[in-house]
């Protein structure tokens, strides 16, 4: 029941008017008498003990925020019975809904500029430890200050990220256009739901009006429109952006609030031209661009004058006739951009393919968590595909092939190429492939339908079905084979319960499991030193993810071997003498870039400084090249560069799916 204008909360604050009431809670301007400024209260219906304990931890986090572009919390409270109470900064102004139905869509410039400073709290939020999920953006918790500036209101539904928690439909809000799949029912949501949020959020801001409710996408009942196909004046690259944004799947959007931020920036520069240096501070977060290295040269432009734009059309068709690669349709025509120069240390190299691609719209299947090992179903029958006989071949990337995995129209497939990109062909459904010593074996992690799960298999690519192994956690998990060919290594649930992972190993043949470590925390991207002796590893420990290095059999206490609190490192790969680790880090930009270290964490050195997040790097089996996914055109898409960081070129060229997880076969023995 609304709270009654002019009654006294806590002895202090007075209820001045109702702003708004949901199913959940309600919004009051109030005054504070003690301090005599005005205040927003946010009023929580749910009285539980359990409500009252999480709302207890969370708005005591909430109290300690400070951005510019987020109100101040100044005080929480319970009151026994009645409900939970948070008492925020007032911000004067209007929302972004109220401008949207009074005006209609907004300038491309403005809707730009309030949804960067909104991106900018995000992104704050969600560097929290733990990270912090709004869960409600939309215009109308958007407010734009007289001086222009937009602030992101209610927070009467944030949650601390949990990666095992999942949330009950019952305690969540759910804006029909602005909420994406995975926030209706019980599935996990995170830094990749207020992505999907923002984007909707943009497309309103654009258009006039918001995208097609997301479940009904899932069902087929309606489709996602480009904006630009709405406001032709709409730039194709903002319009790129937002339809990425707006990706069913989490993994298909971007993947943190960071790299939407950069890629709206960047679709607003020049396309001949690098971002400027520049530097912004709102609250307590410092925001610069990467610097570019010294003489950016536009290749792509240089050839399309000399060539002509006809010439490189007709010679793209003859390359993708020969090497077997099948052209996708995309959304809008791609714009030419850049590829992201190497290290000053380098000689830059010019690209070979950079057309910024398209998102698409697929449709994302939940799996909930994982039971104990049982005998599954027969693993659904793939859908024959080109015949593929493992072969040692020699390219410019060394022995071996590339082996990665797409999303494609509603399916993972897992593909294998040659080092140059030639020889594409599809060899299993699933993802996070990960080949055997000899190179004739392919693990892999599949979702089962009958019933929803998520399993290890192995396959020999020769054969048509897969071989069950077990069953695995839900989430993004990096496969690795021993050097010996006698165990995968994978992380499985930890013994102790909570969000913990352990590293763990499984002999495929037996299914006998061993445990190497098992410590609580988030230990993820296991692999094995070339002796098979050390397992390198990312994990949460100091509740940031850091690389770790331990024994292999266990015997002795992770040691630590990258120190640098408040970001991201991930994906760790050996050099196959073992000497070196490349790793993915947002260290220095706040977006991943990929180094390359000394196995005991020593020279750290940083080999690209691209705009968008560059990552799972991975060696080459005669430690000549590295494989690595980027974002950089758009979308997620496989390279190789040298291990300076110099010659990045990019392989794959299916312009509407991201491609993700590189990992080389070895040559066949």
């Amino acid at each position: 029941m609304p709270l009654a204008p002019d009654s006294i909360l806590k002895e202090r604050y007075r209820i001045s008017a109702l702003l708004g009431q949901g199913g959940f809670g309600a919004v009051y301007s109030g005054f504070d008498l003690n301090l005599s400024r005005k205040v927003a209260i946010k009023e929580n219906f749910h009285t539980t003990p359990e409500a009252a304990r999480q709302f207890e931890r969370e708005a005591t986090l909430l109290a300690s925020l400070r951005h510019s572009n987020l109100p101040t919390v100044f005080d929480h409270f319970i009151i026994p019975g009645q409900g939970q109470y948070l008492v925020m900064e007032f911000i004067e102004g209007d929302d972004l809904q109220q401008m949207i139905s009074a005006r209609g869509a907004l300038p491309e410039s403005d809707a730009l500029r309030w949804i960067d400073q909104v991106a900018a709290a995000l992104d704050y939020l969600h560097r929290q430890t733990p990270p912090i999920i709004h869960r409600d953006v939309k215009p109308g918790n958007i407010k734009i200050t007289p001086a222009g500036e937009a602030i992101l209101v209610d927070f009467g539904i944030a949650k601390q990220y949990s990666a095992q928690q999942r949330t009950v439909t019952a305690a969540q809000a759910v804006t029909p256009g602005y909420s994406p799949p995975e926030q209706y029912g019980e599935a996990v949501t995170d830094a990749r739901s207020d992505v999907y949020a923002l984007g909707a959020t943009l497309n309103a801001l654009l258009t006039g009006s918001p995208p097609v409710n997301s479940l009904d996408r899932l069902i087929g009942k309606g489709s996602l429109t480009p904006p630009q196909s709405i406001i032709p004046n709409i730039s194709s690259s903002t319009s790129v952006a937002v339809l990425k944004a707006l990706e069913l799947r989490p993994e298909d959007r971007f993947s943190t609030m960071a790299e939407f931020r950069y890629a709206l920036k960047r679709q607003a520069a020049p396309a001949t031209q690098a971002l400027p240096a520049e530097t912004e501070t709102r609250g307590a977060v410092t925001w610069r661009p990467p610097a570019a290295p010294p003489r950016r040269t536009n290749w792509l432009l240089i050839g399309a004058v000399v060539v002509g734009i006809p010439m490189l059309i007709v010679i793209a068709g003859i390359v993708l006739a020969l090497t077997g690669v099948v052209t996708i349709p995309i959304v809008s025509s791609p714009t030419a951009t850049p590829t992201a120069t190497p290290a000053p240390s380098a000689t830059p190299v010019p690209p070979t393919d950079t057309a910024t691609p398209a998102p698409t719209v697929v449709v994302v299947t939940a799996t909930p968590a994982p039971a104990t090992d049982t005998p599954l179903p027969a693993a659904p029958t793939d859908t024959p595909s080109p015949a593929f006989t493992p072969t040692a071949t020699r390219f410019a990337g060394g022995e071996g092939k590339i082996t990665f995995w797409s999303h494609e129209s509603g399916l993972d497939r897992i593909f294998v190429m040659n080092p140059d990109g030639s020889g594409l062909g599809e060899i299993a459904r699933g993802v996070w492939p990960a080949w055997a010593p000899d190179g004739r074996m392919l693990a892999f992690i599949r979702n089962q339908l009958q019933p929803p799960d998520e399993s290890l298999y192995v396959k020999d690519p020769r054969k048509q079905e897969p071989d069950f192994i077990t069953r695995v956690p839900v989430e993004d998990n990096h496969l690795a084979w021993s050097p010996d060919g006698q165990h995968i290594l994978f992380s499985d649930f930890s013994k102790g319960g909570g969000e913990g992972r352990a590293l763990t190993l499984i002999n495929p043949t037996t299914k006998e499991k061993k445990v190497v470590l098992d410590d609580g925390a988030l230990n993820l991207d296991g692999t094995f030193s070339p002796d098979g002796s050390k397992i390198a590893f990312s994990s949460n420990k100091t509740g940031d993810f850091e690389i770790y290095v331990t024994k292999a059999d266990g015997s002795e206490a992770p040691q630590q071997v990258v120190f640098d609190a408040g970001f991201q490192d991930r994906y760790p790969s050996w050099t196959p003498d073992g000497q070196k680790i490349a790793f993915s880090s947002n260290r220095e930009d706040g977006i991943d870039q990929i180094y390359v270290m000394r196995a005991d964490g020593n020279d750290v050195v940083r080999i690209t400084h691209g705009l968008i997040a560059d990552r799972q790097p991975v060696w080459s089996p005669d430690g000549q090249h590295i494989a690595f996914a980027s974002f950089r055109d758009g979308n997620l898409q496989i390279y190789l560069m040298e291990p300076d960081g110099s010659n990045q070129k990019r392989l794959t060229t299916r312009f509407n799916f991201p491609n993700q997880n590189p990992v080389w076969q070895p040559p066949v023995k």
